[in-house]
Formats: C-alpha cells, structure tokens, sequence
C-alpha cells in the first residue's frame, strides 16, 4: 500500500503536469504524460478537484488547475515582495531600454520569477513560472556560479548540456571554465547561446555579491542593437537593482 508521502509526491507530480495545459487535458493524456497508471491518474485528479485545485469540464471530461492554484501562486508570489520587486524592474527598463528578467535557482534549471518587457517589444523567452536552463542562460551561469562549490559540483553532475544554438556551451571543462570567469568577475554574459540574436548579462540579487545567491537578474537585448559591451555598461545599474530587489525578500530589511 503506498504511504502518504508517495500519494503526495504523485499528486504534485500530475498538479504541475495539468498546469501545462491551458485549455485542459484527457485523463488518459495526463497519464501518459506523467508515466502513472490511469487509473492511479483518475483518483489523483479526484482528489484535487475535491480539493480546490483542479477543476474539470462536464462536456468535455478535461481537467484543468483550478483557482486554488493561482490563490496560491499569488500568496508565494508575496513572499518575493513581487510588486515591488516589479517597479525595481520596471525602474530599471525604464532606464535602460531593455527588457529585464529575474529569475531562482530550482534544481537542475531555473524558474522565470518577472519579467517586464522593454519599449522595444523583442520577445524573449521568460514567461513567468516556466524554467530556464543553467548551462547556456545569462540567469543560469550566474546562478550556478555563485553557489557554494560542493552545492554547485552536485548541480553540474546531474545536468544535462543540451544543444539551443551554435554557440550553447555543451562540454563541462568549458562551462566551469565559464563558471569560474563569472564567479571572479562577479556578472555573467550570454551571447545567442540560448536563443538566436539575444544577448544578455546577469547578476546576483544579494545586498553585497557573495556566494550563495538563489536569485538574480538580467538584461536582454537583441544583437542587432545592443553589442556586449553596450550592456556592460549598464552594470552599475543592474547591480544596483539587484541589491535592491534583496530588500525585498523575506529576511531583508526594508
């Protein structure tokens, strides 16, 4: 009989699987998806209809997440001090043109915390609650930079250096060459490694650079208008968002 921790674990597991799905998805779909029996899928889905969490279409028998899901998206998103984190953001595009992301360590990869848009409207990926990869990310190589050393060694033993562009880093000597050139430097850069014609630099979001920042932000630009050492120069006030963005969160002192 499976203890309740596992029975947990599997409901998360399809929770964050359904939250893929906008516009609903089958029983038998999501169970495919997830690798769980259908059967076990169809009782999961019970319970999390039961409880608030999902919700599923009498015509169509389609489940999708439930408001209870964004009622508690926003209650975590409080705890990032999200809107002012926002105007910090929004200050910062303002200021520079560009569009400006921030994003959190979260095992093997990222998650899109914000991201406000520059005047220019380039899209960039970062829609929030989706991941981003560590290896070939401006947000990722400064996140794993910046961890302690045996916490960052245990992350690039389980990641995966997958291929986005010509110039994405797929070999480990070259990226902790990489990681360690961003960690003396204290600011990482990425240069059409994950999406084509975008460039970008990265830096904590700490009162003071030091290792073991879980968050960080960035700036996006394309290439066509904005050369690598055009966006260094806006590392002053990148930096200085950053530390401000740090007051915000939950232990800071603002």
């Amino acid at each position: 009989m499976e203890n309740k921790r596992d029975m947990l674990g599997k409901g998360l597991h399809v929770l964050t699987h359904l939250g893929d799905h906008p516009d609903g998805v089958s029983v038998s779909e999501l169970a495919r998806e997830t690798g769980l029996p259908v059967s076990t899928t169809h009782r999961l889905l019970a319970t999390l209809v039961a409880d608030g969490y999902a919700a599923v279409d009498s015509g169509t028998h389609l489940y999708r997440v439930a408001l209870r899901v964004f009622e508690l998206s926003q209650k975590a998103a409080a705890t990032w001090g999200s809107t002012r984190v926002r105007e910090e953001l929004t200050a910062m595009t303002e200021e520079t043109g560009e569009s400006a992301l921030m994003g959190a360590i979260d095992g093997t990869e990222f998650v899109y915390l914000e991201h406000v848009e520059g005047p220019h409207r380039v899209r960039v990926k970062g829609n929030l609650g989706t991941r981003g990869p560590l290896h070939c990310t401006a947000l990722g190589k400064l996140l794993l930079a910046v961890q302690p050393a045996g916490e960052r060694d245990r992350i690039l033993d389980e990641l995966t250096l997958t291929r986005y562009t010509p110039t994405t880093i797929t070999t480990m000597p070259r990226l902790r060459e990489e990681l360690h050139v961003t960690a003396e430097r204290g600011y990482a850069v990425t240069d059409q490694e994950y999406e084509p014609e975008i460039r970008s630099i990265a830096v904590p979001v700490t009162a003071a650079e030091q290792l073991g920042s879980t968050i960080a932000v960035c700036l996006t630009a394309p290439v066509y208008r904005t050369s690598l050492d055009r966006l260094r120069d806006w590392l002053p006030v990148l930096r200085e968002t950053g530390r401000k963005i740090a007051l915000y969160r939950p232990g800071g002192h603002r």
